[in-house]
């Protein structure tokens, strides 16, 4: 029931923040005029429309995937037979009235009894039947939605022909979800253990221009998030602001996609478990990063370019003592091209280095240091199912000290793989 429940939550969530779905046509003679909850309806279906056109055409029917020979490669999303998505949207919207200026929609209980959750629709039920969404027109085709859960305001979107662009204050849609969780309780199912603290505002537009489909999240105000898992371990995350954080270019006539990041700073404590199932509590300091990454169906390649870290360190402790420190000098410009019979090949476009120190600490008690340099032009061959990688051209070097020892040089011809049960220790081994 508890997965029911879920379902329920995120493809409400997702049909009115981004994607929706096609709309069955109603069974009434259409009326000439469009309607602000068919404009609402047209908005929707453009960008799920572009959404899933990106999806099948650039993903799933890519030539770098499929040359990767993957074992359950991703299916394609049919719209046209999506009958329980489509039956779902005109039952969130519908139950239409008019006050003070705004449409208020109150869902029909029938999305869980037909739709969400056929064998048990009573939770689902009783969730959405708390829940409206709010229709401020702003003319014939576009406007603002806010969705209410128990009268508190989980998030909005801004609507027109060409774009949906969602506005989530995490504090409102926590209290909204909590709401959620007293319902599930009350049924006698299990809590969703959600935060007990959620403060922040985040944005995702999704939109269509010139061919392309256009996705992009932007962190407007801090993001903080805190804690305690079911195994009653806490965690807190914070994320600070920063604009375009990831935006999303898909052409799907081409085949063409990319992403741009600017990830901003993050701090993380989170629990981690040890080899003999201790969990401990590790803080991860990560500087934020930018960098784009490119995929080109025709040359069934995946580009990185200019793929830097905001300041050269990552830092990590555990329990409060210092674990690990990864310095990165220099940006990464790469090449992974795909083949046929799941090989792949990499070139290195730009020299890079780094160095990773650990520590003995609560969690492990290796320590030493890894250096690792490649110079520009390098290549590698990875085989499909091959436990080395080739060295086609150019050179890397990497350098062990203490319980991580090791010294290799391997340029063009020679051969690389790991040691066994040494995750962090290269070697240089004979080719097959």
């Amino acid at each position: 029931m508890k997965n029911n429940i879920l379902k329920t939550i995120a493809c409400g969530a997702l049909i009115l923040a981004t994607v929706g779905c096609k709309e069955e046509q109603p069974e009434v003679t259409p009326i000439a005029q469009p309607t602000g909850r068919s404009a609402l309806m047209k908005a929707l279906e453009t960008q799920a429309d572009g959404l899933v056109a990106s999806f099948n055409n650039v993903l799933v029917d890519s030539k770098f995937l499929k040359n990767l020979d993957l074992e359950h490669p991703p299916e394609k999303i049919s719209m046209d037979t999506e009958d329980d998505v489509q039956k779902a949207i005109n039952y969130l919207l519908a139950n239409e009235q008019s006050q003070n200026g705004a449409t208020i929609y109150t869902p029909d209980g029938r999305i869980c009894s037909e739709v969400l959750a056929k064998n048990h629709p009573e939770t689902c039920q009783e969730v959405f039947s708390k829940i409206k969404l709010v229709q401020i027109e702003q003319d014939a085709s576009s406007g603002y939605v806010e969705v209410y859960m128990a009268n508190i305001k989980g998030f909005g979107f801004y609507y027109t022909p060409e774009l949906i662009s969602a506005q989530v204050d995490l504090s409102g849609l926590l209290a909204a979800f909590n709401k959620v969780d007293e319902i599930i309780v009350a049924h006698q199912e299990d809590s969703m253990e959600l935060p007990s603290m959620a403060q922040g505002n985040v944005s995702l537009t999704v939109a269509q221009k010139l061919g392309a489909t256009i996705a992009d999240l932007t962190v407007n105000q801090k993001i903080h998030v805190q804690g305690v898992n079911h195994e009653m371990q806490s965690y807190d995350f914070a994320i600070e602001a920063g604009q375009n954080a990831a935006t999303l270019s898909a052409f799907p006539a081409m085949g063409l996609a990319s992403l741009q990041v600017n990830i901003p700073a993050v701090a993380a404590i989170f629990p981690v478990h040890d080899h003999d199932n201790v969990n401990h509590s590790v803080a991860l300091a990560f500087p934020g990063g930018s960098g784009l990454a490119s995929l080109n169906n025709a040359m069934s390649m995946v580009e990185f370019s200019g793929v830097k870290l905001a300041a050269p360190t990552v830092s990590a402790k555990a329990d409060g003592q210092p674990m690990a420190q990864l310095t990165v000098n220099g940006q990464l410009d790469a090449q992974v091209t795909s083949y046929a019979g799941g090989h792949i090949g990499l070139k290195f476009l730009s020299a890079i280095d780094g160095q990773l120190t650990a520590v003995s600490n609560p969690l492990f008690s290796e320590q030493g240091t890894i250096t690792a340099s490649i110079a520009q032009g390098t290549e590698a061959y990875f085989a499909k199912g091959a436990d080395q990688a080739k060295i086609i051209a150019g050179n890397f070097q990497y350098v062990g000290t203490q319980d991580f020892l090791t010294n290799i040089n391997a340029s063009a011809g020679m051969c690389i793989a790991g040691e066994q049960d040494q995750s962090l220790i290269l070697q240089t081994v004979v080719c097959k």
